[in-house]
């Protein structure tokens, strides 16, 4: 079939007050192509049906080995159950996962439109609807122009019927903004026209929400034309500029005989044609950018829109190529690396610490051994690093009583300055991972850790959070973030965890100290976790130290 061929026009629809063309454009980039802005788009490379079904999964977030469930274990809702507000942050809306299209793929249908304004309002008009789909070998690319005001409604009424044709209960709409200005403006005037169209409620993947959190930051601006330019190498050539598109048709609409405004109108339509073009290529980017980040950088990015489709597994998914490993070794390493640094001795024996008593000759030995040196049997070895974590013991007979900042005091200089970090010795073991301590942690990395350490929070993973933000703590000394983090995950989350493990059965002092130690470590320490710190510590430093606290 020729190139000219491939344009149809509708004379019936000329009759009743507006223009029905359409373009059968080949998928394959050695075929015929009509030339379209100078041959701009005779090399872009299209997906096929095929491709697509994989690319909609991922656009919308249900990719093959996906179950439906969301990174908290709650089943997705399907968009229906969405309040709409909700789907515009989900790009795709999050397809349901009882729909074929998150089984199988779906069909999909290219939408896009030129308007009169760019408001909501009764005096906006989208003039001219085009709609693209996959037809064998071709992408169908179907357009309506209105010719006439007053056939505003004859137009919308041939859309609609088309649309309902095409959709199904899988089917994709697939849109650039379309979420918050081409929909919107299609439903609001076919309610107008008092027209019913099922199909503008279809699962819709807005493209621009994505591409936003993917490039906004590599990217001068995130226009199609951009985005055209510089992901998919299409150059647009004398083609109209979109904040010209409303005089156009107006003055076309004015004078219909005028030559110049025909071809201005043409050339609406073209620029149309392309942006229905383009757009499935730019989704095929945008998915496999979701599929495969190859930097640290693109990795944070993905994770974030994940996050944002509030699928937390995706998001560590996307997270763990740079991630360090997080098995239980690793996790208690790290632990042990940060007493070492802080100088904290662990717990002797390093045997479970269920709670079982203890013998009578071996209790008898802990109770005279805490009669001759009560603060120290307390802490379990602790109390003469008691000056380095700013607890004093002010002895007050047998049992030791140790002073502490209230809530309100001020916190004296000494008090707030971080603790001096103990120069590492060359007989202890390397951080896990091989790193060496005096390597800086590179921004990216820092902030590809420190994601992965609130999801694995926000999951009820204390353990690897842990491991993660403490990592972070030795290689980026004083950052407040990761010391804050830590401290909290060591004073109300880790208590239980490491009293019962059996490579460490630290005991509650010990795990308070720690995070007494980690909170004045930071640049920026609280003062009121300081205060409650001290107080804590305090408190336990007068039980047993084989005790399990809870």
């Amino acid at each position: 079939m020729s190139a000219a061929s491939r344009f149809v026009v509708d004379a019936e629809s000329e009759a009743q007050g507006f223009a029905q063309t359409v373009l059968r454009w080949p998928l394959s980039v050695a075929a015929a192509r009509p030339p379209l802005l100078g041959d701009a788009l005779s090399d872009l490379a299209l997906p096929d049906e095929a491709a697509w079904r994989i690319i909609s999964r991922t656009l919308a977030g249900n990719d093959e080995d996906d179950d439906g469930v969301d990174g908290a274990g709650r089943r997705r809702p399907s968009v229906g159950a969405l309040p709409r507000r909700t789907s515009r942050l989900l790009p795709g809306g999050a397809l349901g996962p009882g729909s074929e299209a998150a089984r199988g793929g779906a069909p999909m249908i290219v939408i896009d439109t030129e308007t009169t304004g760019v408001g909501h309002n009764s005096g906006t008009i989208a003039f001219l609807i085009g709609a693209a789909w996959f037809v064998g070998d071709d992408l169908v690319v179907e357009q309506w122009t209105l010719t006439r005001l007053s056939a505003e409604a004859a137009m919308l009424r041939s859309f609609a019927a088309r649309l309902d044709e095409l959709a199904g209960p899988s089917t994709v709409l697939l849109s650039y903004n379309g979420a918050s200005f081409d929909l919107p403006l299609l439903r609001a005037r076919c309610r107008r026209a008092r027209l019913e169209c099922a199909a503008l409620g279809a699962n819709h993947v807005d493209l621009l929400l994505p591409a936003r959190r993917l490039w906004r930051e590599v990217e001068l601006d995130c226009r199609l034309s951009t985005l055209e330019r510089s992901r998919l190498g299409v150059v647009r050539q004398d083609d109209v500029a979109g904040h010209e598109i409303p005089d156009v048709f107006w003055r076309w609409l004015e004078e219909p005989g005028d030559g110049e405004a025909a071809a201005r109108i043409e050339q609406v339509r073209v620029h149309n044609q392309v942006d229905l073009l383009t757009l499935p290529a730019l989704a095929a980017e945008v998915a496999a950018a979701i599929r495969s980040p190859s930097s640290p950088v693109e990795a944070l990015r993905v994770a974030r829109l994940e996050v944002a489709r509030g699928d937390r597994r995706a998001a560590l998914r996307a997270l763990e190529a740079w991630l360090p490993a997080l098995g239980e070794p690793e996790e208690i390493g790290v632990l042990r690396e940060l007493l070492a640094r802080f100088d904290i001795p662990e717990a002797e024996g390093g045997g479970p610490r269920g709670g079982a008593a203890p013998t009578p000759a071996k209790a008898a030995r802990r109770s005279a051994g805490a009669r001759e040196r009560p603060q120290e049997h307390a802490l379990g070895g602790l109390g003469e690093r008691m000056a380095r974590l700013g607890v004093v013991a002010s002895g007050r007979g047998r049992e030791p009583a140790l002073t502490r900042l209230r809530s309100g005091d001020r916190l004296s200089r000494s008090a707030q300055a971080p603790i001096r970090e103990r120069a590492p010795a060359s007989a202890e073991p390397a951080p896990a991972g091989g790193a060496k301590r005096s390597t800086p942690l590179a921004p990216e990395i820092r902030q590809v850790w420190g994601l992965a350490a609130q999801l694995l929070r926000r999951g009820g993973d204390d353990a690897r959070s842990a491991a993660l933000w403490a990592r972070i703590c030795l290689r980026s000394s004083g950052d407040p973030a990761a010391h804050e983090a830590l401290a909290k995950l060591l004073e109300h989350r880790l208590g239980d965890l490491l009293g019962r493990c059996e490579p460490c059965g630290w005991t509650r002092a010990q795990t308070l100290a720690l995070a007494l130690a980690v909170t004045r470590a930071s640049s920026a320490p609280c003062p009121r976790r300081l205060a409650r710190l001290q107080h804590k510590l305090a408190k336990h430093s007068r039980a047993e130290p084989d005790s399990v606290y809870g």
